[in-house]
């Protein structure tokens, strides 16, 4: 237990250090890297609006049990959700009552936006709603349903910094990276040119990697394929898609590169590594377990 201790002590330096030589080295006087990552600001106080609320939420108590002519929608709400004796004592008693979803709510087909699939609201909450809402019934918004979807603003966010800002700065650092490595592979060698080879190996994995295919290029069916709902009338989803395209241009997509950043981000594994990049891929691709890294040398 000591050892693995201590050997994940060692790793935890190295990736310090790595990263501390990688920040020297890209924020040099004279380096045009180091001036965009570090000049990028990512959130400005003017971004925030602080507006004070001033309501103060108060539900007035009601006593137990319930008088069911009180309620407002009932009748409207009995014709939608038929309630058993069973949960109709139970609402009376304790002024709520917890019932089987009704199967026509369960079993419903519904075509969700935000993942572009069917989903049934008795597997998918988001679908619940949905259903609920074209049934014309009240929701009752819970607080587990606020932190989901503050969970998704959060996974947005991450993917927003990813593809707007993270992608561009960590091809340019393993670019230059690459650059400085095959520099020092042709100018040295021994051990050190072995090294400086085994760099350029794991750099090009990365970028290879990073590397926009042909099948992630965006297009008109793309397009099509994330902004438009099946069955929709086809003028409305030209009308969408050339307004998505004229605000966004090159950004319009969120799943697929433009052919600027195809172009942009092009890439050719060099001749020296190829054979190492390619092994060490294919194990990634296949993900099966611990095997022999072709880079590394030793198992991982």
């Amino acid at each position: 237990m000591l050892n693995i201790k201590r050997q994940n002590s060692v790793n935890l330096l190295k990736i310090i250090l790595v990263f501390l030589i990688s920040i020297a080295f890209f924020t040099g006087a004279d380096n045009a890297f180091g001036e965009v990552i570090l000049t990028k600001q990512l959130v400005s106080p003017e971004d925030f609006l602080i507006e004070e609320i001033g309501v103060t939420p108060s539900v007035p108590a009601y006593p137990l049990p319930l008088n069911i002519s009180n309620i407002s929608n009932f009748q409207y709400f009995s014709e939608k959700i038929k309630l058993s004796p069973e949960a109709l004592s139970l609402l009376k008693n304790n002024g709520f009552a917890v019932i089987p979803t009704p199967l026509d709510i369960a079993e419903r087909e519904i075509f969700l936006m935000s993942s572009r699939q069917n989903a049934y609201p008795k597997d998918d909450f988001v679908a619940y709603y949905e259903a609920l809402k074209d049934k014309d019934l009240p929701i009752f918004i819970t607080t587990d349903s606020l932190l989901h979807y503050y969970h998704i603003f959060f996974s947005t966010t991450l993917m927003k910094l990813e593809r707007d800002l993270f992608y561009k700065d960590i091809w340019i650092i393993s670019k230059k990276l690459l650059e400085e490595s095959l520099k020092e592979y042709y100018e040295t060698n021994g051990n050190t040119k072995e090294a400086a080879k085994r760099n350029i190996a794991y750099l090009s994995v990365a970028l290879e990697l990073l590397r926009p295919k042909k099948n992630q290029l965006m297009s008109e069916e793309t397009l099509r394929e994330e902004y438009c709902v099946p069955g929709m009338d086809p003028e409305y989803c030209e009308m969408i898609l050339s307004g998505v395209k004229q605000s966004y241009g090159d950004n319009a997509s969120f799943k697929y590169f433009s052919e600027t950043e195809f172009n942009q981000y092009s890439f050719e594994v060099p001749d020296l590594a190829k054979d190492l990049v390619q092994k060490e891929i294919e194990l990634i691709e296949e993900h099966k377990g611990w095997e022999h890294s072709p880079i590394f040398i030793y198992q991982e």
